[in-house]
């Protein structure tokens, strides 16, 4: 008598298994066919009560050849059809993949990215209405720092340039692909400002610390691009004043160091700023036993402000005090920090 089993594995006919669910009763059989319906059309795992036993078997034609049976379940949970796939990218030059996992539907096919991705992706591809749902959610935290964390943004970006046609002109694509390119772009000025003050900014801390972009920026424009910002803000009174041959009445052009203790995604520092005034007025002078105390004002038609440039080091900050005179008009012309942010916005 030929070996059928061995027919079965060996051949080439068409394998399929089967399994038979048994229940403890006819309430539990007809809860399990609504909990079927339920995670095919919704896409999740859902828990199956009720069942006493379980068998598969494998079928070729007529014959049956039973594989398992268990009679003793503890948990039973169901789901859609899943499949693993690796969608390929190609960026800078470079290969790369996005994991994900796609899970067939009633009337759609929706895939999700998968191993706690950095940017978590689901997309909702409805093939007979020739539609896809994108959403996204990100995940910052699960970066290990920032150069992982553009990378990442990078592919997602790629996809998203994959998936949607650019010359459709769709709004939706264009205001993602901004968001996404906007936010590269934040990133690497963090990457940068991180070299330039010696830190490591840490990914996780960027998510815990949701209001430091206004010190990003301002530290990016004063340590990595080397920028004097303007201010309006006004200079009320100096005191201790040693010169003596300061009147009332007088436009004075004057320079000092300031000192700020900064605390950025958990790093301290310190940097040294070199301010202008430009447009101040001396009101007043009092004498007091520590020298002068000097009060100033301005006028509608030339209102004081102040220019300054930072630096990590006292040295470099003093050095520049001293090469002032020469450098008046670079601090007397300087731009203002929201002029400045101005020319990310309008970054291409």
């Amino acid at each position: 008598m030929a070996n059928k089993l061995k027919e079965l594995f060996e051949g080439e006919k068409e394998e399929k298994i089967y399994g038979t669910i048994r229940f403890e009763d006819l309430e539990s059989c007809k809860k399990f066919k609504d909990i079927l319906d339920k995670s095919f059309s919704d896409g999740k795992i859902e828990k199956v009560k009720g069942a006493k036993s379980i068998e598969f078997a494998l079928m070729d034609g007529e014959n049956y050849y039973p594989i398992e049976t268990s009679e003793m379940i503890k948990d039973l949970y169901v789901g859609p059809s899943v499949e693993y796939i690796d969608f390929p990218l190609q960026i800078e030059g470079r290969k790369d993949t996005i994991q994900f996992i796609k899970i067939q539907q009633k009337g759609y096919c929706e895939i999700q990215t998968r191993n706690k991705a950095v940017v978590d992706i689901i997309a909702q591809i409805f093939m007979d209405q020739q539609k896809i749902k994108f959403t996204y959610k990100t995940h910052i935290e699960n970066a290990v720092d920032l150069n992982s964390l553009i990378w990442e943004y990078k592919k997602a970006l790629a996809f998203v340039n994959r998936l949607f046609i650019k010359e459709e002109n769709i709004p939706e694509r264009e205001e993602l692909v901004s968001s996404f390119e906007r936010a590269i772009r934040y990133f690497k000025r963090l990457r940068e400002l991180e070299k330039v003050l010696n830190i490591h900014i840490s990914p996780s801390a960027i998510t815990r610390e949701q209001d430091e972009d206004y010190l990003v920026e301002k530290l990016y424009f004063l340590l990595v691009k080397g920028e004097k910002i303007r201010s309006n803000g006004r200079l009320n009174f100096i005191d201790k004043v040693e010169i003596s041959n300061m009147k009332e009445g007088e436009e004075i052009f004057g320079t000092y160091i300031g000192i700020t203790d900064c605390i950025l995604f958990e790093n301290k520092f310190r940097i040294y700023t070199v301010n202008c005034i430009f447009n101040a007025i001396i009101s007043k002078i009092e004498e007091t036993n520590d020298g002068r105390k000097v009060y100033f004002k301005d006028t509608d038609f030339k209102p004081m402000y102040h220019s300054y440039s930072g630096f990590l080091s006292k040295e470099k900050a003093e050095s520049e005090l001293k090469e002032i005179l020469s450098k008046k008009r670079e601090y007397e012309t300087a731009k203002g920090f929201t002029d400045y942010l101005a020319e990310f916005v309008n970054e291409s």
